[in-house]
């Protein structure tokens, strides 16, 4: 197999919404290369059921209410001046979005803005309830059609190509053809999205394995709160659904959650019942099943109308009919799944890193905006205004062209990877962050939980560096690796906070109002 060595301009790993927005900004002057280790339509952005948030009626909303709503789902953790600027910017992003050709849903020539949990208004923006289906779509075919972006898909990044002058590419390899490549830029991006496949049970696609977020920690950059992993409360129960989420827009429209025998447990536990914070439901639900010791509950849909259910929710009401649950007529089985990390690699709102000419945009970030949960809707938000504004700093930088060849290192090893071997390892590595460190945690099962992921990642490291570079053996190290960062983050924070409850603490402590940052080179986190 060949080793091969490209010089390019911008590398930009991952292809969704920021990835792909950045990518056409940044063609109007630069050539651009797109790396995903999919197909390039293949990201969380594309499962992205609900809409982007945006203050869009100024007669019945605000940008403070917004801003209110942000913080308060935060749980006192957001960075305020960031929460401001995004939310600020919203009306902008879904003006740019109309201008790639984007048509969200209208209604008289006004936009028709749907409710989602935690908001205390209608300004939800959507395209029925395939959202971000509908924006990648229409992104990708620009992308494809654009003469100064490149694509290569199914090529996965191995690591970064860091020294203490900053970021200069990425090694990766072309999993089709085995060939290992050196992809030299001026600058490097990452947009490689979230890390659910840490968990057993997950709303996000089997590339969601965290590899841009380990990459990077492994290069040297600050991360931030990864002990924040939003659970969504409502993923389809049933054994031909993996993955399949049921849009939080179902609860807007009037949907209620009930344990079997019709009982709407939410209005023990928050005045907005249903319509609660991401945490506070997920955290219900998963105490209701842990009370009761059953695998789900139930949402309700059965008095909507069925015009609304149909024309509406038309994804959510064909999946669940092709699976024999007609939701007019039944009730809709769920249980919580890992959703969106609401921590990440430090970054400023421009992408901006610990390491220079290395950014960072979308759900592979910790800006500050999502805290300790994140509000429904407001992450393809952060993506396009972290996208706009990457670009801008790119477009006024001056590209530069990395002359240290001998950096380069391929990877040498010729034995065959054992794959039944190493899945087992991906297994064991999802069971134990799944039983120790997802909605309800524990001190004592979090200590033995840290010994544990130790030793996978030293295993996970050993596979790797032992046998031929495959996506099994990257795979495995990145979940090792992510798993780590989550339970060392869950331990250190000695309070409940958000979507991090720590059984036998109390909640959002005044010390603990900090975030949580792990770099490789410091011994302890940092504070700040």
């Amino acid at each position: 197999m060949k080793n091969i060595v490209e010089n390019v301009e911008v590398v930009i790993v991952g292809s969704g919404i920021s990835g792909l927005i950045c990518a056409l900004s940044l063609a109007e002057k630069y050539n651009v290369l797109i790396l995903t280790k999919g197909n390039l339509k293949e990201s969380n952005t594309r499962y992205a059921q609900g809409g982007i948030a945006s203050v869009m009626n100024h007669d019945t909303d605000s940008f403070s209410s917004h801003i209110k709503d942000t913080l308060e789902a935060g749980a006192g953790l957001c960075h305020e001046d960031c929460v401001e600027e995004i939310v600020k910017s919203a009306p902008e992003a879904i003006k740019h979005l109309e201008k790639l050709g984007i048509n969200f849903d209208a209604m008289n020539g006004k936009p028709e803005l749907g409710l989602e949990g935690g908001h205390s208004s209608h300004r939800i923006m959507h395209i029925g309830d395939h959202t971000g289906f509908s924006i990648i779509e229409n992104l990708v075919d620009q992308v494809i059609h654009h003469s100064k972006i490149r694509i290569r898909e199914h090529v996965q990044v191995v690591d970064l190509i860091c020294d203490e002058q900053g970021c200069h590419g990425v090694h990766a390899l072309d999993l089709e053809h085995g060939h290992q490549i050196i992809y030299c830029a001026s600058f490097t991006i990452l947009a490689s999205g979230g890390i659910g496949k840490v968990y057993k049970y997950s709303t996000n696609p089997s590339i969601a394995t965290g590899d841009g977020i380990a990459a990077a920690f492994r290069a040297g950059a600050k991360v931030a709160n990864m002990e924040f992993v939003q659970f969504h409360p409502t993923a389809l129960y049933h054994s031909e659904a993996d993955s399949f989420l049921i849009s939080e827009a179902l609860r807007g429209a009037g949907a209620v959650l009930k344990l079997e025998n019709d009982f709407e447990f939410m209005d023990i536990y928050h005045p907005q019942g249903s319509l609660a914070p991401r945490d506070v439901v997920s955290q219900a639900i998963a105490n209701e099943m842990f009370k009761l010791q059953v695998p789900n509950v139930f949402l309700d849909a059965r008095h909507i109308s069925s015009f609304i259910l149909k024309n509406k929710f038309p994804t959510i009401f064909q999946k669940c009919l092709s699976i024999g649950i007609d939701i007019n007529k039944k009730m809709i089985p769920v249980t919580p799944a890992a959703h969106y990390l609401c921590g990440g690699i430090v970054a400023s709102l421009s992408g901006k890193t610990s390491i220079k000419n290395l950014l960072v945009l979308g759900e592979s970030a910790c800006t500050g905006m999502h805290g300790a949960n994140r509000l429904a809707s407001n992450s393809l938000l952060e993506a396009i205004v972290m996208a706009k504004n990457a670009s801008k700093v790119i477009l006024d930088e001056t590209m530069h062209r990395f002359q240290n060849m001998d950096q380069f290192r391929f990877h040498f090893s010729s034995k065959d990877a054992d794959h039944r071997f190493i899945k087992s390892y991906k297994l064991k590595i999802q069971e134990l962050t799944t039983k120790n460190a997802g909605i309800l945690r524990m001190e004592e099962q979090l200590e033995d939980a840290l010994v544990s992921s130790k030793y996978f990642l030293q295993i996970a490291t050993e596979l790797f560096h032992e046998n031929k570079l495959c996506m099994d053996t990257i795979e495995l190290r990145n979940l090792a690796q992510i798993s780590f960062l989550i339970i060392k983050s869950a331990l250190l924070r000695k309070e409940s906070r958000g979507v991090h409850l720590l059984h036998g603490y109390s909640k959002d402590e005044i010390y603990w109002k900090h975030d949580t940052v792990l770099s490789k080179s410091s011994k302890l986190p940092l504070l700040v």
